[in-house]
């Protein structure tokens, strides 16, 4: 029996997960019979900075006018989200982004370059400035609004 695996978007500046061999290992604490049931019924995929966010909420609306198959065959589309309140807190990890596995920009921004000549680089779009209007308060906010904003944008899509 194949079935889909449950996409979990996390946004999170400073999770908590370890990747080993390319892969990110959720179960810390499970039992092998629990780990297993993990990786065959879960797939994450992981934004840390507003700037992560933006770039993968434009993308995403741009690849919607290709067509929804397009974007479901990337697997990068959530059935759940799950965001922190606050993203400006964590420095510690010094993971390239570029090629972190988790990160559901890098097979959105290659299939972007495929269908649109001259479509920006993921390396360029990571260091736009987001708009300022998003947390008008100064209070960090991001996590909390970005939650919000993709979880409306999913459900119209």
């Amino acid at each position: 029996m194949s079935h889909s695996k449950i996409t979990i978007l996390l946004i999170d500046d400073e999770p908590t997960f370890t990747i080993h061999k390319g892969v990110v290992d959720l179960s810390y604490g499970c039992s092998e019979n629990e780990e297993i049931a993990i990786h065959e019924n879960f797939n994450l995929i992981w934004l840390k900075n507003i700037n992560e966010i933006k770039a993968y909420f434009d993308g995403v609306k741009d690849l919607k006018n290709v067509g929804s198959r397009v974007i479901n065959a990337l697997g990068i589309l959530p059935e759940i989200i799950v965001f922190d309140y606050c993203l400006t807190r964590g420095t510690t990890s010094q993971m390239d982004r570029l090629k972190d596995p988790t990160n559901p920009n890098i097979p959105l921004y290659a299939e972007l370059k495929k269908l649109r000549r001259g479509y920006k680089r993921l390396s360029e779009v990571l260091k736009e400035s987001p708009p300022k209007n998003v947390n008008r308060s100064g209070s960090d906010r991001y996590g909390l609004v970005s939650g919000a904003l993709l979880f409306t944008f999913f459900s119209i899509i």
